[in-house]
Order: structure tokens, then sequence, then C-alpha cells
């Protein structure tokens, strides 16, 4: 009303006549879903060919969400990608399970297999199994109806990244900020007396950041955040008699600093993979520019040049060449991990 009072004026009364109870809000809601249905079903139903993208997560609740997108082209090569609906498994994930929600789905929007071309996963063995995972009881059902075309299946790249960014050899360097972090935001009288703290102190930031396995470019803020007001936080961690000592090292925190940096790097990339619209050979594309810097970054490693890494080159290491090993580690963890993408996208460029 406030805010109506301040657009509409004059049509108070109008606003003051509409009805929000709860049961008229739930009716509304449901004919916005049927609409909503609707429309979808007739955009999908001018497919010539359309692909999907599955992903499962566990919720705070823990309960298994199935999340599926769809991407279709039409005879006119209009592309329409939609995010189509959240599912919540409250038994088991099995490869079976997810198959049954999908092809449910897919009925219910009259999207036949015929169409279907490509599926994208996340990867888990529940996904791609070889005998009871998504995809092959995907690919069996098809060849039971006689379509004889085989799926284009891709392990989502964004995902693929963000394995790849957990390879960085420094897992020593991890544990140790994390459970220091954990010591202060888990304990509430620990995390006020933090911040105040770092109010007292005028640090840069005013609170810490926690990591979250889930939230792929969460490390890279927690650990920055950590880096930039690390001074305090030793302060802070000693005088409630925890032991800090490992922050006291230079080598380590040059470690941390070199972490930070490469970790930055590799947000920046899975950032630029995001977002919709985006096309296997554009990914691709990004990707062997990331693996062509790793190669760069490494040459001037070996060299004592830290050029690109800011933070770290702030810390004056000792033993910079030795730091060169793990982007060289980093960049034949790429060479592994994205070869199916490769294969793929040949037949796309050539």
């Amino acid at each position: 009303m406030a805010v109506a009072e301040n657009l509409f004026p004059t049509k108070r009364n109008i606003f003051e006549s509409i009805c929000l109870s709860p049961r008229t809000v739930t009716r509304r809601v449901e004919e916005m879903s049927f609409d909503l249905n609707n429309s979808l079903k007739n955009i999908f139903g001018n497919f010539k060919y359309f692909s999907i993208a599955l992903d499962t997560s566990t919720d705070r609740r823990d309960i298994s969400q199935l999340v599926i997108f769809v991407r279709g082209i039409t005879e006119a090569y209009q592309i329409f990608e939609e995010f189509v609906k959240v599912i919540p498994i409250m038994g088991t994930v099995t490869g079976t399970d997810v198959f049954l929600h999908l092809m449910q789905l897919l009925t219910e929007l009259n999207l036949p297999l015929s169409k279907l071309v490509g599926v994208t996963t996340d990867g888990a063995p529940s996904m791609v199994g070889n005998k009871k995972g998504t995809i092959t009881l995907l690919q069996n059902e098809m060849e039971k109806f006689g379509i004889e075309h085989n799926l284009v299946k891709i392990h989502c790249i964004v995902h693929q990244e963000a394995l790849v960014a957990k390879s960085v050899r420094l897992r020593e360097t991890m544990d140790a900020v994390v459970n220091a972090v954990n010591f202060i935001l888990s304990r509430g009288l620990n995390h006020r007396h933090f911040r105040q703290f770092l109010i007292d102190t005028e640090a840069e930031y005013g609170d810490l950041l926690y990591f979250c396995n889930v939230r792929w470019l969460s490390r890279g803020s927690m650990l920055k955040r950590f880096f930039h007001i690390r001074e305090d936080v030793i302060i802070f961690l000693e005088e409630k008699n925890y032991d800090a000592s490992y922050f006291r090292n230079t080598d380590n925190i040059s470690k941390l600093a070199f972490f930070v940096d490469i970790t930055s790097h590799l947000n920046d990339l899975n950032l630029k993979l995001q977002g919709s619209n985006k096309f296997i050979h554009q990914m691709y594309a990004e990707i062997t520019a990331f693996e062509n810097k790793l190669k760069l970054w490494e040459l001037q490693l070996q060299k004592g040049n830290m050029t690109h890494f800011v933070n770290f080159l702030s810390t004056n290491p000792t033993d910079v060449p030795e730091y060169a090993n793990i982007v060289m580690e980093l960049r034949s963890e790429f060479s592994s991990r994205f070869m199916d993408l490769r294969v793929k996208c040949a037949y796309i460029i050539f």
C-alpha cells in the first residue's frame, strides 16, 4: 500500500480492494502455473530437436532436488532455452529414479524422445552409469521404440571446471583456512566478538565468509577475504587461544596468496562459462584460452615472473619456480578432464 500511494495515489481504493488471502494467492499461483505450462507446451511443440540438462543436489533439509533444463531449436532456427522444473525426490536417487521422473515430465510437455539429441549431466554415477545410469536407460528406451540416433552425452562443462579447480595441490592451506574460519563463525560468541574486533581495528572487511562446496565460487571469495584481513584474524585467534602458528609462517602465507590468485583466475573462467544461450564451441574457446594462459603462467613462474599473481607477489616468496609445478599439474588436469569436449568440438570446428 505504501508503494501504491506513491505510484498510484488516485487508485488507492482499487489496491485496497484486492484480496490477498492465502486461498486466493494459492488459486492465482495455480492459474499462473497452468498458463505457464501451456505456454511451454506450445513452444516445445514447434521443436525440430531438443536437448536436456539434468542436475541433482541436496537442499538444507536433506531432500534431493532434480533440476531440468530444456533447449530446443525450431525449423526456422529459433532457439529456446528454458528452466523447466525442480522435482523433489524423497527416496533414493538412482539412475532409474531420475529416468522415471524425467520420462514423466517429457510426457507432460509433449516432448518425444525421437527429437531428443543431447543430454548434459553432472557426471554422477547415477547419471552416466553403463548399466543403470539415467543416460543408458534413455538410450535403451529410444532403441526400444526404434529411434536409432545416438545421444550426445556431455558432462556439464561448468561442473568439470569446478572439479578441476579442486585439484589444485594446496590442500593443507585450504584446511588451515577453513578450520580457522569455522572456529570463528560457527560459535556465536566468537563471531560477535570477531565482528566487533574488526570494527575496532577498522579492518578492510567487516566479517569472514563461509565456504560451501555446492557454491563453487564461494571458495575464492572466502580465501580472498581471509588473506586481506589475515593480520586481524591471527591476532583475534591468538586472543582466543587458537593455535594460529600456521599463519605466522611466511612460506604458508605465500602459499595462501598463490591460492587466492589462482582461485581468482579459475573463478573468472567459471563465470565466463555460465549464463544462457552459450554454445559448446564458445565454451570450448574459453577453456582453450585459459589453457594457453596456464602455459604462459607456468613459463613466467619458472623465471620468477609473478605478473599475473599480484597477491603472491606482495608476500615476497622465496621459491617461485616451485609454484610453476602446481600450474603445470593444473594444466594437465584440464587436458584430461575436458577430453570428451575436445572430441565433440573437433566435429563442430573442422
